[in-house]
């Protein structure tokens, strides 16, 4: 008699990582554990041996995240590229059941995730009286934000990115409510991994994915044939000279390329991303004291935005110089070069609310580090994606002399 298939049925060995990340798993832990008892039937009981406690909790609570982003990333046709190419090509419906294994949780998890976690509930008590324990729960928590994370950017790739969106709003609030009230930080857990998994149905709907295959396609193209070229080899047929990067093509063809990578996020998308990355700071600094909040934040507004900057001026390349030097430009009374200087607008506008924004909210309104750093973060973010002009059009337009450097210049050999 034939039975029929229920999408929750799938094997433990099925779901198990491959066989030598389980060892180094047993190796590490068991490391721990044989040290905490040599040195304690050796040395009896001493405070210094709860660090050897913590790190082994701390190891089954990485080794659970690990496993959370593996269940994802492992049985995900979008990251197995021959597996996608495969998979479009049968008559396989969403209805059915991955070849190689579910994406979603299943039963099994429970028993891997739920074992591992279990190690979290032993008898022993440190010493340390400011310190306390993981417990089995916050293990069993850590897997499951960690899964729906990596299934949120698989969402987020495959295009319903409204549920991704959600999701990772939701998981900012875990983090936020998650140590002061962890029942409600577990429910709001449950509700996003509820909303990815809604999206995860969808998202198989929409297979097989279009738009994220041949993004990842283009940068498999485009890997390959800058491969050939490095290597002095003939372009495949499959690969044309327009898809190899700018900076193979040699001075001074690179710098007139016209080529620059798709963009796949719309500007309404930036600007949501950037508030959810304020938000996610919000969160994480709400966890520490305000003087470690203010710590964390002063290095982000100094060495953050310093990197920020520089990412953003690099856009721009360094082949495109201003069309007179700086004597020139004293000489001729031209202080500023409109087309040319318009790429530093974003960075001098970044620096502005940066600096303005956090002198006035400290010293001024007295907002907590907490808040201020990510309300400044998020609205630097957004000026420098609202203000300038982008790399594209300035290139093109911009009145600029193109000189060659040291990345790109030509090697010419002698011939014979």
């Amino acid at each position: 008699m034939r039975h029929r298939y229920s999408p929750w049925k799938s094997s433990i060995h099925q779901l198990l990582p491959p066989p030598l990340y389980a060892v180094i798993a047993v190796l590490l832990v068991g490391g721990l554990e044989t040290l905490w008892f040599g040195f304690s039937f050796a040395l009896g009981p001493l405070r210094e041996f709860d660090h050897l406690l913590l790190a082994r909790d701390g190891l089954i609570v990485f080794l659970l995240t690990a496993y959370g982003i593996f269940r994802v990333m492992a049985f995900h046709p979008l990251y197995r590229h021959e597996y996608l190419e495969w998979l479009s090509q049968t008559p396989w419906c969403p209805e059915s059941p991955l070849p190689l294994g579910p994406v979603r949780l299943a039963w099994p998890d429970l028993v891997i995730a739920g074992g591992m976690a279990l190690l979290l509930e032993d008898s022993r008590e440190v010493m340390t009286p400011d310190v306390s324990r993981l417990s089995a729960a916050a293990g069993l928590l850590a897997f499951l934000q960690a899964h729906t994370l990596a299934l949120a950017f698989s969402l987020w790739l495959t295009r319903p990115r409204t549920h991704a969106y959600v999701v990772a709003f939701l998981l900012a609030v875990t983090m936020r409510v998650g140590m002061s009230v962890p029942l409600a930080g577990a429910a709001v857990l449950i509700s996003a991994s509820s909303v990815a998994h809604l999206g995860l149905r969808r998202s198989w709907h929409l297979f097989p994915w279009q738009e994220a295959t041949d993004w990842w396609t283009r940068l498999k193209t485009g890997w390959k044939s800058s491969q050939q070229v490095r290597g002095g080899m003939a372009i495949d047929g499959d690969t044309s000279p327009d898809r190899v990067h700018p900076s193979e093509l040699g001075w001074p063809f690179g710098v007139c390329s016209p080529y620059e990578p798709p963009q796949i996020i719309p500007l309404k998308e930036k600007l949501l991303l950037e508030f959810l990355a304020g938000f996610w700071l919000y969160a994480v600094l709400a966890n520490f004291s305000e003087k470690v909040a203010a710590g964390i934040g002063m290095f982000l507004m100094t060495y953050g935005l310093l990197a920020v900057v520089i990412t953003r001026l690099a856009a721009y390349g360094w082949n495109h110089v201003s069309p007179i030097n700086f004597v020139g430009r004293v000489v001729t009374f031209r202080w500023i070069v409109r087309g040319h200087d318009a790429r530093f607008l974003g960075p001098l506008s970044m620096l502005v609310v940066a600096f303005v924004g956090g002198l006035a909210g400290y010293f001024w309104f007295q907002v907590p580090a907490g808040l201020l750093t990510p309300s400044v973060l998020t609205i630097t973010l957004w000026t420098m994606t609202l203000s300038g002009p982008t790399p594209a059009i300035w290139k093109l337009t911009a009145p600029a002399r193109l000189v060659p450097g040291r990345l790109n210049r030509n090697s010419f050999e002698e011939l014979s």
